[in-house]
């Protein structure tokens, strides 16, 4: 790995977290949610660990990340109940619990064989306890005394993110393909977003926005399914590129699955 390599991982990655907390505070916490379900995060790894160690090496990663998205929205869950009882300038007992929840889930998965139909299968059913946790936990809010941006805040928040992204990547690059994969769950772009959003407003637009997280994770699992037909094909640029065009499409067909799906399952009939 050299300096440049380096760099350009802390700089996307901050980029990235500083965008989202700009999206929360001038769009809505719900068009922040959506997009940080998104393979945001994970572009980086795949792309970075490709480059590094080999195609191979991230498809065979692949069962495990679909999986690991369980811890993802375990991590999420938790830190909106961990924040329950913080005050606003307290966030350190919802990160602890945001980390528990996550190790809690993604230690047992490491221990265990994994194809890509049980992890698709287990990551749906965590996706509707959670969004069900987290909807009857949030309300739909938005930012009305939004805090005076300066450079100063700016660089504070997108450092702090990039620290953290940077550790993940360089953790999974010296792991086994098991927690390769696992860590791409880990909340490594969420979890900076929580605690700047929380410092900053409180617990009450976190969770405005986590309600909306896990619908936005289609975009994220269909990047990772696409990852083993991609990558092979075009390698890590390439490959990045074909995926993410996946994913977006899957984010851009979400409105039109849920007019179809919606009155389907209240026993209605789909709109026009």
């Amino acid at each position: 790995m050299t300096l440049s390599t380096l760099a350009v991982e802390a700089l996307a990655s901050g980029v990235i977290v500083l965008a989202l907390s700009l999206l929360t505070e001038f769009v809505s916490p719900r068009v922040s949610g959506l997009l940080s379900g998104t393979p945001l995060g994970v572009v980086l790894v795949y792309f970075f660990v490709g480059r590094a160690q080999g195609v191979p090496v991230v498809v065979e990663s692949v069962p495990h990340a679909v999986a690991g998205l369980s811890a993802t929205l375990a991590s999420a869950c938790a830190y909106l109940w961990g924040a329950g009882a913080t005050r606003r300038l307290q966030p350190l007992p919802a990160v602890a619990a945001c980390a528990g929840g996550f190790l809690a889930v993604a230690l047992p998965l490491s221990l265990l064989p994994m194809s890509t139909l049980p992890a698709m299968a287990m990551t749906l059913a965590a996706a509707l306890v959670a969004r069900r946790f987290l909807i009857r936990r949030s309300r739909v809010l938005k930012v009305e005394n939004r805090v005076r941006m300066t450079i100063r805040l700016m660089l504070l928040r997108a450092g702090a993110s990039a620290a953290l992204v940077v550790a993940v990547i360089q953790l999974a690059r010296a792991l086994g393909p098991e927690w390769k994969g696992l860590l791409i769950g880990f909340p490594m772009n969420l979890l900076p977003l929580l605690v700047i959003i929380h410092v900053t407003y409180g617990r009450e637009i976190v969770g405005a926005m986590l309600r909306h997280f896990p619908v936005g994770l289609v975009a994220l699992v269909s990047y990772i399914l696409s990852v083993p037909l991609t990558f092979p094909a075009l390698g890590p640029t390439g490959g990045t590129l074909g995926s993410l065009a996946v994913a977006w499409l899957a984010l851009a067909a979400l409105p039109l699955l849920h007019r179809i799906a919606g009155p389907l399952l209240r026993g209605g009939r789909p709109r026009p």
